[in-house]
């Protein structure tokens, strides 16, 4: 790792309240337990990153396709509501915006969507 990055994620590191020695050139408990990878700058951060804006948008329009070409068939109440159970105990649930992090969807969207699936395989 670069050792201007190295300094930039000590410094951010040390005001989250991060007291651990390391290297930086792999995550921490702290950074491992919060999902984190090894050039993540930040490394108290409590959620990991979204996806790019564009890998976003890209997702959406993809579900969207498919859910116009299945005939936009929707899931049950009791369906989203495991569903929402199931994201929000995974660690790449973000609890601010309530998305997920590999996706980047918002759970309340992507839930009643029949056609979508986990993209870790979780439902």
């Amino acid at each position: 790792m670069p050792p201007q990055i190295a300094e930039i994620r000590r410094k951010q590191c040390r005001r989250a309240g991060c007291e651990q020695e390391h290297d930086f050139t792999d995550p921490c408990a702290a950074c491992a337990a919060a999902g984190w990878g090894a050039y993540s700058l930040d490394c108290r951060s409590a959620e990991p990153a979204k996806p790019s804006l564009s890998r976003m948008a890209l997702n959406y329009t993809v579900a969207q396709l498919k859910d116009l070409a299945a005939g936009r068939p929707r899931r049950t109440e009791e369906e989203e509501a495991a569903i929402e159970r199931i994201c929000r105990s995974c660690p790449k649930f973000r609890k601010s915006d309530a998305s997920c992090s590999v996706c980047g969807c918002p759970i309340a969207r992507k839930a009643p969507l029949a056609q979508e699936s986990c993209p870790i395989g979780k439902w």
